[in-house]
C-alpha cells in the first residue's frame, strides 16, 4: 500500500490517479479495520506495525481527506 499511495505525491495527474488506488486499498483497509475493531494497537500491544500504519495514516489523510474519516482505527493507532 505504502508505495502506491506514496507515489501519488510524485504523480502529476494525481487527480484521477488517486480514483483507482483508493478502490484497490478500501478492502484492505475495511479488513484492517475489522482486525484492529476497538483496540488502541493494532495488535492490542505496541508493535513495528502500529508504526507503519500510523505513518500510512497520514499519507492516506492527505489524498483521501474524506475517505479518512471512514476508518477510524487509523487515527486511533496515530
Amino acid at each position: 500500500m505504502a508505495a502506491e499511495i506514496k507515489g501519488l505525491f510524485f504523480n502529476k495527474d494525481y487527480k484521477t490517479a488517486k480514483g483507482p488506488v483508493l478502490e484497490k486499498y478500501n478492502p484492505k483497509l475495511a479488513q484492517l479495520n475489522e482486525f484492529v475493531g476497538h483496540k488502541e494497537y493494532v495488535l492490542d500491544y505496541l508493535t513495528l506495525a502500529d508504526f507503519l500504519v500510523a505513518e500510512e495514516s497520514h499519507f492516506i489523510e492527505a489524498m483521501y481527506p474524506e475517505e479518512y474519516k471512514n476508518w477510524p482505527f487509523l487515527q486511533r493507532v496515530r
